[in-house]
């Protein structure tokens, strides 16, 4: 029987009224009962923290203070959050329909440490739909992002690799990201389920930051990877775009074929048989593993006749 997972559900506000309002009626109808509803509020004073003092019964815990930032005010919900997995949903987001809970929570299981759900994007009165990858590496991160509106992540993972870095302003959950499902290699699931809908007018998501945004990320590549190897990964991954693979799809098959092709030469060099000639032949190998392989093996049995005549 499937676990009744317990969502904490962080949102941050700060002199947002209309967009925490959103966020909030969004979760607070969900039907999913096990909800776990945290509110950061910065100290607004546009009538925010009235709302939540008018939702308060419904919360699991809120508070209105002066933060250092949007990741300081995330970390702070993630600190007080107890659930199996936490997704931040700030003010101006809002959950799809009110059953969005209950319809991702299905596909949870105690192996998953990171669930990327798909989403809408709203941008000037326009929606239109993200779908999350199906699996993901560190060089999907050089050039993607994963979207927090649509992420749920194990408690665990917060507790074992950390939590947003604060000295990043704009990119912290980002490097967050990769630095947990790329670099750490946390288990992955993309859920093909819309949960909820992304507000873009965040700062994040504003033209006018990118060029400050990619500072960031250049920051953090020179401090996991040296240059060259970030600038390599990021052509392969831009190759592997263009042609539609994925790059952890690609290497579980290289290495998949790389054991059998291993295997294979091991039973050249000490049973060598003409029957080898069909297995490698039917093989998975790909193209050049398999000439590899009927060149030694007819040298091998080559040899094999000569020491016998």
């Amino acid at each position: 029987m499937k676990r009744d997972f317990l969502v904490s559900i962080i949102t941050i506000n700060y002199n947002n009224y209309d967009g925490l309002s959103a966020t909030m009626n969004s979760v607070i109808n969900q039907d999913y009962s096990n909800i776990q509803y945290i509110v950061i509020d910065g100290g607004s004073n546009d009538g925010s923290v009235e709302l939540i003092k008018e939702y308060s019964d419904r919360l699991y815990y809120w508070v209105s203070e002066n933060d250092k930032g949007i990741f300081h005010a995330q970390n702070k919900g993630v600190s007080i959050a107890t659930g199996d997995f936490i997704l931040i949903l700030n003010s101006g987001d809002s959950l799809v329909k009110n059953d969005s809970v209950s319809s991702v929570v299905k596909y949870l299981d105690e192996g998953i440490q990171i669930a990327a759900c798909d989403l809408f994007f709203s941008d000037r009165g326009r929606k239109y739909k993200k779908v999350s990858p199906e699996s993901v590496s560190v060089s999907y991160f050089l050039n993607h992002v994963l979207y927090h509106p649509g992420l749920l992540v194990s408690k665990e993972v917060y507790k074992k690799y950390g939590l947003y870095d604060e000295s990043l302003k704009l990119t912290a959950d980002w490097e967050f990201c990769m630095r947990t499902a790329g670099i750490a290699g946390c288990s992955y699931k993309h859920i093909p389920v819309v949960l909820s809908i992304f507000d873009m007018s965040g700062i994040s998501s504003q033209q006018s930051t990118s060029k400050d945004q990619e500072i960031e990320r250049q920051s953090v590549l020179k401090k996991y990877f040296p240059e060259t190897v970030s600038k390599e990964l990021r052509v392969l991954q831009d190759i592997l775009d263009e042609r539609g693979i994925s790059l952890v799809n690609q290497m579980e098959k290289q290495l998949l074929q790389f054991d059998a092709f291993t295997i294979l030469k091991s039973e050249i060099r000490n049973k060598p048989r003409l029957s080898l000639f069909m297995k490698i032949i039917f093989s998975k190998l790909n193209l050049y593993q398999k000439k590899i392989a009927l060149k030694m093996l007819i040298r091998t049995l080559w040899r094999k006749k000569k020491v016998i005549s």
